[in-house]
């Protein structure tokens, strides 16, 4: 593997292929030469076309057909300068889409750069198996549906239980997948809407079916509601499965990470409901976020009130409706102080793709209802990161987890004027934006400030140093975003003998591997830079 790792490296990018178990397509008969920068080109067979991609960096672009490979590799590996010499590879976009066929009429996933988030994760597990819940609280959910079925949460207590017993003593009987807190039973009536919400939140991505949710795997705990009082009750549901699971270490319970409220009260204060501002603090205390659509009306919750949106808990997310065109939608409630971000919700005739009962699909479930499971699907996909260190977290301190989580969620939004001085953030969720936010938050250091940066983990290093001539030099660095990072390598003269760009891989350390074996013995200086301000080190080379 490190082998592969500096042969790859020679050739001065990192190719990223797509999915996992891909493989990567030569462009025919194109090769990429790696030569010792400053070394002179050979001639070569005028029936090989040589073209120069960056000279500096002693790059040639070849082309000969397969069969001469076999001798024609023999010839250049014989050449001075020498490097390598590797395929020219086509690139894959950094996004997954999935195969459902209705994908192509989801622009709200598109708008929020799901595509490109999904080529991270999809959902389901956190980095170390902890499976990850969203509570929905609705009017009722078609639980057959083909895109939903294999995404709902069961409670194994009960399943595994005595019929008509409370067997996790939760004080609900028989509850295997939710509760209806109307009709106070076990029995969810089948209902559009609540349906329409799942759907968005975590319709089964790439199976060939219907439509992708934000998640492809996650469990769903379906809820019924119609009051405040049922949505209180509902709530302090959710938070039992959560608290259960934190005491038990995930023996039982449910790892509940969002509830979802596309439902409310217009033009109330949560300040004359304080137990429903309290449960939600309590929900947060054990590491659940809440979110919530606002009114689907055109005035500001700040002045005259919306539950639950207008409740002060720092664990509530209040989400307003962004339409086709990137605007508030013109029936959609706004607040700098009560609401804080957009989402794609639209318009009755331009809304999201989503499920609908019976097993079939809505073209356009539009409004508040659809912006915010966008944002509670968001929050449960980010769990799902794929950082151990994260998920060691999600275990540990549930608490700062969903705080960090929240910030992820709004320092990640696209800054859009249509929200600005409307909602706290000033912006519209961006799926993709948010999951590069904790990736920067989880790396050693940033390259801007190397000096004033201390790190639970470590510092950026270079080793080992001094190193006998032959020998790769191993840097180790941190990185806020994905973008390319151009390496240096200068000698004691200050000339460049080298150079590289590497580019970032998601939640793992950026480990490079620098080839020494055409240097001579000496002083030399390696250069990071990343567009911010480029950090330099001595190495030393015997």
């Amino acid at each position: 593997m490190k082998i592969l790792f500096t042969c790859l490296f020679a050739l001065g990018t990192f190719w990223l292929w797509g999915q996992a178990g891909s493989t990567p397509l030569q462009k025919e008969g194109e090769w990429i030469l790696m030569l010792s920068p400053g070394t002179d080109v050979p001639a070569l067979d005028p029936a090989i076309p040589v073209r120069p991609l960056s000279v500096e960096a002693g790059a040639y672009l070849l082309r000969f057909p397969r069969e001469r490979k076999a001798a024609i590799l023999e010839e250049l590996s014989h050449l001075p300068g020498f490097l390598a010499i590797q395929p020219n590879f086509y690139l894959s976009p950094r996004s997954v889409e999935p195969n459902d066929p209705y994908f192509e009429s989801q622009w709200n996933m598109t708008r929020i750069q799901a595509p490109e988030a999904w080529a991270f994760t999809t959902g389901g597990h956190t980095a170390l198996g902890d499976p990850i819940v969203v509570a929905v609280m609705d009017d009722g959910f078609d639980l057959d549906h083909p895109d939903l079925s294999g995404n709902l949460w069961v409670n194994e207590a009960e399943m595994q239980g005595t019929p008509g017993l409370d067997d996790d003593m939760n004080g609900k009987t028989d509850d295997i997948q939710g509760w209806n807190f109307d009709s106070d039973s076990k029995n969810l009536p089948i209902k559009p809407h609540g349906t329409s919400v799942l759907g968005i939140i975590g319709a089964s991505g790439n199976n060939g079916t219907g439509v992708a949710g934000v998640n492809w795997n996650v469990r769903i705990l379906p809820m019924v509601v119609r009051t405040i009082g049922d949505m209180i009750e509902g709530y302090e549901y959710a938070w039992k499965f959560r608290k259960k699971y934190n005491e038990t270490g995930g023996a039982q319970g449910a790892m509940v990470v969002a509830t979802s409220a596309s439902l409310g009260f217009d033009q109330v204060f949560c300040s004359e409901f304080p137990a429903l501002n309290a449960i939600l603090d309590s929900l947060g205390h054990a590491g659940v976020l809440s979110v919530a659509a606002t009114a689907n009306g055109d005035w500001n919750v700040d002045e005259v009130g919306d539950i639950p949106t207008s409740c002060a808990s720092e664990f509530l997310i209040a989400v307003t409706n962004a339409d086709l065109n990137d605007e508030k939608y013109q029936f959609a409630a706004f607040g700098a102080e009560s609401i804080d971000l957009g989402a794609p919700g639209g318009s009755p005739d331009q809304g999201s793709f989503t499920t609908a009962p019976p097993g079939g699909y809505d073209e356009s479930f539009g409004g508040t209802s659809a912006a915010c499971p966008h944002v509670s699907g968001a929050v449960a996909l980010l769990y799902s990161i794929p950082d151990t260190f994260f998920a060691q977290q999600v275990r540990e301190d549930p608490v700062e987890t969903a705080r960090l989580i929240k910030k992820a969620i709004l320092e990640g939004v696209d800054s859009l004027q249509a929200f600005q001085g409307i909602t706290g953030s000033g912006g519209r969720l961006n799926l993709y934006r948010s999951i590069l936010y904790l990736h920067g938050f989880y790396q050693p250091i940033p390259l801007s400030d190397p000096l004033q940066y201390t790190d639970r983990r470590r510092l950026i290093r270079v080793f080992p140093n001094p190193l006998p001539s032959g020998v790769p030099v191993q840097i180790l660095y941190g990185s806020r975003d994905l973008a390319p990072v151009t390496v240096r390598l200068f000698n004691n003269l200050g000339q460049l003998v080298q150079q590289y760009t590497h580019t970032p891989v998601a939640f793992s350390d950026q480990l490079i591997s620098l080839p020494t074996t055409n240097l001579e013995a000496g002083m030399y200086w390696v250069v990071l830079e990343n567009g911010i301000s480029p950090i330099s080190f001595k190495i030393l080379i015997f």
